[in-house]
């Protein structure tokens, strides 16, 4: 059981508290990770009471609001993921560690993967006028292997991995968003995903738990296990999944890929066929002397 001041705060006033802040209490408990970037309201919700119940749940705590009372938790939530990676590395050679990890990580996936969820992605993203994808810190890396291969099929493909609403206030209705976000969760992504679905644009979700709370706001949520190594953190199972959700993709846009394929050879051939350099004594750029 992990042990940090906020909760074991919580575990020792637990049994003096009253029915709803038991379960309050429970639900923080069992489900942190999730919790600390629930809204009041999401959070009376989660539980079954209501948001002035949650509010005064955490006074009681002793926090003077609810904003506090997130932040501590969120800074719970980093503290205890770091606390594992170091453990991890202490108990284990790298090799062992990393090579045990990804392999079983990879098995259970695939295992456990959800067909009609990813062929309903591929006929989301190749109905859609604008894709737009979406990752920050963690998940940037991944969020441009998709972006890169989405644009390969043909689609047009917006990247965002940081300015967000400089780029995403564009969206509208006819678009997608395509989010890609692991642990620590940003409150930016989630906004933006608030913003797109005022617009009543679909989101796709791409992260590593059901619970986690970007799947609050998507239609479709796609599940990629995910782990840090230290200070490194592994995206292997995120973008093994992002490879055959651009196979899929392709399958349904070959004839454009095929055409934007001809296009890109007819413009290389123009571009090197003969000489590969300018020769200005050549040029005739119309100029007659006097």
């Amino acid at each position: 059981m992990y042990k940090n001041e906020m909760l074991d705060a919580i575990r020792v006033k637990m049994e003096k508290q009253g029915k709803n802040g038991k379960k309050l209490s429970e639900y923080i408990l069992n489900n942190m990770e999730e919790a600390a970037y629930l809204t009041a309201l999401k959070l009376g919700e989660k539980v079954g009471v209501s948001e002035s119940t949650v509010i005064r749940y955490v006074m009681r705590m002793g926090y003077s609001g609810y904003p506090e009372f997130q932040e501590k938790l969120a800074q719970a939530v980093v503290e205890k993921h770091k606390s594992r990676a170091l453990s991890d590395i202490e108990t284990n050679s790298p090799i062992e560690q990393v090579s045990h990890y990804e392999l079983n990580r990879l098995e259970y996936m695939y295992n456990n993967i959800d067909e009609s969820a990813l062929d309903n992605t591929a006929s989301i993203i190749d109905e859609a006028k604008h894709v737009y994808v979406l990752g920050v810190k963690e998940s940037m890396s991944v969020a441009t292997y998709l972006a890169d291969g989405l644009a390969r099929t043909g689609k047009d493909v917006v990247l965002i991995t940081c300015d967000i609403m400089d780029k995403l206030y564009r969206i509208k209705e006819g678009d997608i968003l395509f989010v890609i976000s692991f642990p620590e969760y940003s409150f930016s992504v989630l906004k933006a995903m608030e913003y797109a679905n005022t617009k009543q644009v679909p989101i796709i979700a791409l992260t590593d738990d059901a619970s986690s709370p970007v799947s609050l706001y998507s239609a479709c949520v796609l599940i990629a296990p995910t782990k840090r190594y230290g200070m490194i953190y592994s995206t292997t199972c995120a973008i093994s999944l992002c490879s055959l959700i651009l196979t899929l993709v392709m399958s349904l846009r070959l004839k454009a890929y095929e055409d934007d394929m001809a296009l890109r050879l007819e413009a290389s051939e123009y571009v090197y066929n003969g000489n590969d350099y300018i020769n200005p004594v050549n040029l005739d750029f119309g100029i007659k002397d006097e």
